[in-house]
């Protein structure tokens, strides 16, 4: 491959993953797209078009999926000397990026194709086309990587949609109402391929050729950035308090641990229950519910607040030495305890996919594989089913359920709900803000284009809240010394 191929190439990579890593810098994606058409343009042959997109898929992945090192060292599987730990998080952070960067190299062979065939017109409407099944075949192919006895073959990690950042466009973001963040790719594709097309060739010195594109990218920032009036929301207002904890995850606690941090969640609620919330929800796996029955914390929390609904979770241990996250919502109104289990898993922390487990025994290291990911044995969805929940009953969206497209979208189709709940716990990482920028992207999108607020309730873990039309509320917020803190949010 030639240097200047290569420049381009990696050049596209990196803005197209830079984009991703902080909220304000959206607007790289557009260079980048406008690089990879200059390499894609280039003199070159089918396998030079197949390498070059890979290498830049591979790159803008390797940049979406920073926030993996933000789990360094692993302390939780207790990997001594800490070298180890980093042999592990770099050998799964580069091939996730490969296995999802070849979706990028079959988008781009496509592309490579149709400049050399098409007119710009077509182009411009055919290859944002190949960029959205570009984006699921990554998905797909890293479902096939990571496949393990809590997953299936699916299109869910959507992690490095270029359609999600959009959602930090002013003017653009509502064209996800139509089609979520696939319709946003698709845009993104034509933007980033029309300012390419406007864009004169390098060898021409006529400056009035360059007015085209820098009057699109003009338009297109100052659109993006401009303030707008919010839309219009529900006339409906109902109070709920959103608990924010920062406890470190243990697989075991202790019987001592465990009193300690049931303690502080129950004086969170109490502090909730001075505003007299309608719901009060907690982070994911907290958690209130875990080693205590289902009856004993239904007549602790109505005793306290016989008109409020709670929403809590906790890992319930099943037969087979296997478990599930289950959401329990109490309702002592009606005296009824609702449960929901979570029905998409997060690879190596809920379920460990076969390639690794096989790879680790390959080389001799099966039973140190075995002891540091004997806890790790989640499955999914026992209960997932919620078409016979009163309408009062919010739905439940688990940690890393976000990343489906449809997922409210599918709740939505077994019944009417009032909103969406969002627990989730980051404690595996150290402050992983990458990943909070593209979680935020997600959840605002999922909000937005299914119109119902969602309300996220983290453990070590932001807690926001969304409007129905994908915007960040702003709560009040209750101070409360030890680990957890209480917002409260008008829906």
């Amino acid at each position: 491959m030639q240097r200047t191929l290569l420049v381009w190439y990696l050049a596209a990579g990196a803005l197209l993953g830079s984009a991703f890593l902080h909220q304000y810098l959206w607007p790289l994606f557009a260079a980048g797209l406008v690089c990879w058409c200059f390499a894609i343009a280039k003199k070159q042959n089918l396998k030079e078009a197949f390498l070059g997109g890979w290498i830049s898929g591979t790159i803008k992945m390797l940049l979406v999926l920073w926030w993996f090192w933000s789990t360094y060292p692993l302390e939780l599987m207790n990997i001594h000397p800490a070298a180890v730990a980093g042999v592990l998080i770099g050998l799964y952070w580069l091939i996730t990026a490969a296995v999802i960067g070849l979706g990028f190299a079959a988008t781009t062979l496509f592309a490579w194709w149709c400049m050399q065939k098409y007119r710009a017109v077509v182009r411009i409407v055919c290859i944002p086309l190949a960029l959205v099944a570009g984006e699921v075949l990554g998905s797909l192919l890293f479902s096939v990587y990571i496949i393990g006895p809590g997953s299936s073959l699916n299109t869910y990690f959507s992690f490095g949609y270029l359609g999600y950042l959009l959602v930090d466009h002013t003017v653009l973001r509502y064209a996800g109402q139509l089609g979520t963040v696939y319709i946003l790719t698709y845009i993104a594709g034509v933007v980033g391929i029309s300012l390419f097309e406007s864009i004169p060739k390098l060898k021409k010195k006529k400056k009035n050729r360059f007015v085209p594109a820098t009057l699109f990218g003009f338009v297109f920032l100052v659109s993006g950035i401009m303030p707008m009036p919010a839309g219009e929301l529900s006339a409906q207002k109902i109070l709920v308090a959103a608990v924010h904890s920062e406890f470190a995850l243990e697989y075991n606690p202790s019987a001592i641990s465990l009193t300690k941090q049931k303690r502080e969640l129950e004086r969170a609620i109490d502090l909730a229950l001075v505003h007299n919330p309608a719901y009060i929800i907690l982070p994911e796996a907290t958690s209130l519910s875990y080693g205590s029955s289902t009856a004993e914390v239904a007549a602790w929390f109505a005793a306290r607040a016989p008109h409020s609904i709670l929403v809590d979770s906790a890992r319930i241990d099943l037969d087979n030495a296997q478990a599930a996250l289950r959401a329990f919502i109490y309702d002592p109104s009606s005296g009824a305890v609702y449960t929901l289990d979570k029905k998409y898993l997060a690879p190596q922390g809920e379920f460990v996919p076969y390639f690794y487990k096989g790879l680790f025994t390959l080389f001799g290291a099966g039973d140190f594989f075995e002891s540091r990911t004997s806890s790790v044995t989640y499955r999914p969805a026992a209960m997932f089913g919620a078409a016979g929940l009163p309408i009062a009953i919010p739905g439940v969206m688990f940690c890393s359920e976000n990343l489906p497209p449809f997922s409210i979208f599918a709740m939505k189709q077994k019944r009417e709900l009032p909103f969406v709940v969002h627990p989730v716990s980051d404690s595996w990482f150290n402050s992983p803000y990458v990943l909070w920028n593209e979680n935020r992207q997600m959840v605002a999108l999922q909000a937005l284009f299914n119109g119902l607020p969602v309300l996220q309730a983290g453990n070590m873990a932001p807690t926001l809240g969304f409007d129905e039309w994908g915007h960040l509320m702003m709560p009040e917020h209750i101070q409360q010394s030890g680990h957890t803190e209480v917002s409260l949010y008008q829906l």
